[in-house]
């Protein structure tokens, strides 16, 4: 058995091996079109990514059920609904290209904010209260996840399949 010896090269030596091994896997990027769970293409598999993000996040409010509203010029979608237990209203849904979507705050102290899309859904928003809307017309068929920002861990999330 060797001693060690704990000059500084060979201390820094040790301590940079160990850091890289430690970082092996932090570091890889992930540019599919998935979000990011056990590699579901959001773009090939529109509901099962749905599916994989609402069970993953713990979407409160979700039945396993995508609510079909397909047909209707303009759906609203309740952003804070269920205080405390907040969620989005409905947890997920489908419709048309081209219908205009309105998200309404129904409680306070929520945002919007994109995890994943297949779609041109690309939306932010600041922390907003009850009464504020946010309105977007989605043109491009596909899927969107979402969330708000304080609520995530609450199970605050969403997603919208646009055929």
């Amino acid at each position: 058995m060797t001693e060690f010896d704990p000059n500084r090269r060979n201390v820094l030596m040790a301590s940079g091996a160990a850091l890289t091994v430690a970082m092996a896997g932090c570091l890889g990027g992930d540019d599919d079109d998935d979000n990011g769970d056990d590699g579901i293409d959001i773009a090939e598999d529109p509901e099962g990514a749905v599916e994989e993000w609402m069970d993953g996040e713990g979407a409160e409010g979700w039945d396993g059920e995508i609510e079909d509203l397909t047909g209707e010029d303009e759906v609203t979608i309740g952003n804070g609904d269920n205080a405390p237990n907040y969620q989005y209203g409905p947890p997920a849904a489908r419709v048309d290209a081209g219908t205009t979507v309105v998200f309404e705050w129904t409680s306070d102290g929520h945002t919007l904010h994109e995890e994943d899309s297949s779609t041109d859904f690309d939306e932010l928003t600041d922390i907003e209260d009850e009464g504020f809307v946010h309105e977007m017309t989605l043109d491009e068929e596909g899927a969107a996840l979402y969330y708000c920002q304080p609520h995530r861990g609450q199970g605050h999330v969403g997603a919208l399949i646009v055929e």
